[in-house]
């Protein structure tokens, strides 16, 4: 059963390994099933894992500016918000990669190539600091392609 939420600006952060969830008041959704929720759009259903705070006011959904801008959620406007059970559906690197720049499409006999500098160059920044800092990995500052004229490498 869906609610009308309205969307607020959420300062806490509740934890760096987690980055896709939303606050709400424990009062407003039963999470005794779940711990999803689901806000529903003109641009589609994202999903979110729930966290309860007192300090979010009641009809509230809270959710900072990275999540709002990544979902295209207007501050202050008024979606409808549901519990979810699956979570399968939850935002993968890939999927938030492929949305952009339609990461899956073929690059003319090079994915090798491509996968390496996905690898080496932007996959570091998909993950919070304290997972790059345990596993040593290194950011890109940046980089160079180099061919013949015309080969594509913009």
């Amino acid at each position: 059963m869906s609610k009308k939420f309205t969307v607020i600006n959420s300062l806490l952060y509740y934890d760096e390994d987690i980055t896709n969830y939303a606050i709400v008041n424990a009062t407003d959704i039963d999470l005794s099933e779940t711990k999803y929720l689901e806000i529903t759009t003109r641009h589609g259903k994202f999903k979110f894992e729930a966290v309860t705070h007192i300090g979010v006011p009641p009809n509230t959904i809270g959710l900072n500016s990275r999540q709002r801008k990544r979902d295209r959620l207007k501050l202050y406007h008024t979606y409808y918000v549901k519990p979810s059970v699956k979570q399968s559906s939850l935002h993968s690197i890939v999927d938030l990669f492929d949305r952009t720049y339609n990461f899956r499409a073929k690059v003319g006999g090079a994915d090798t190539v491509f996968e390496k500098i996905f690898g080496e160059a932007l996959l570091s920044r998909f993950y919070p600091k304290n997972l790059v800092q345990r596993t040593n990995m290194k950011h890109a500052k940046g980089i160079l392609l180099y061919g013949v004229p015309g080969t594509g490498k913009h």
